[in-house]
């Protein structure tokens, strides 16, 4: 009697120690798929952001592609003046359109009220701040039209100009003069108009 109980414990032992080591192997098969998981997935996220990562660009081509970015600006005869095609031909045909304006040389809409002496200073600013965007590269007399145009800008914005004032249709003149040379293809038209914006026959 005593030796089947003897077996009898020692089978219970026997079993549950295979029992023990099948789900101490079990849980180790899980660990390492659960692990191979994660070197997966690891794996595919550098793979995605490898894939996802622009192309190494040196700092020769980065200078290059800046040069030729800049010198795409440059005001050129007949460029269109967006400013996607051309930054400096767009802020002369900017130029234009305040000039024309301030000196009554186009029509406007202000709801059929006189530009308010705050309206036409902004306008004024504009301009220069539009003329020392504008780059030039090799042409001395376009360069020396856009400085005058900037330093005439700021002595009126200085000055508080006001409606009425002469050097408001020189400073048009100017920038009429260097548009029309640099936009011949999208001039901007002249025409008079009384101080509401109204054109005049």
């Amino acid at each position: 009697m005593k030796k089947i109980i003897t077996l009898s414990v020692i089978g219970v032992a026997v079993i549950s120690l295979l029992v023990a080591f099948n789900s101490f192997v079990l849980a180790d098969d899980q660990g390492k798929a659960d692990s191979s998981n994660e070197v997966d997935q690891e794996d595919k996220l550098k793979m995605e952001q490898k894939q996802k990562k622009e192309p190494v660009v040196s700092p020769e081509d980065k200078k290059r592609d800046f040069e030729q970015e800049e010198t795409d600006h440059f005001l050129r005869v007949g460029d269109y003046p967006d400013p996607s095609v051309n930054k400096s031909n767009f802020a002369l045909h900017n130029m234009h359109i305040h000039a024309n304006t301030i000196s009554l040389n186009g029509s406007f809409d202000n709801g059929g009220r006189e530009l308010s002496e705050m309206q036409i200073l902004k306008r004024v600013k504009n301009i220069e701040e539009n003329a020392n965007k504008i780059k030039i590269s090799g042409n001395q007399k376009a360069e020396d039209q856009v400085n005058a145009i900037a330093e005439l800008a700021n002595q009126l914005y200085e000055d508080d100009v006001k409606q009425g004032d002469e050097r408001l249709q020189d400073l048009h003149d100017l920038v009429h003069e260097l548009n029309h040379n640099f936009n011949p293809n999208n001039k901007v038209i002249d025409s008079k108009s009384n101080v509401k914006g109204e054109p005049i026959n």
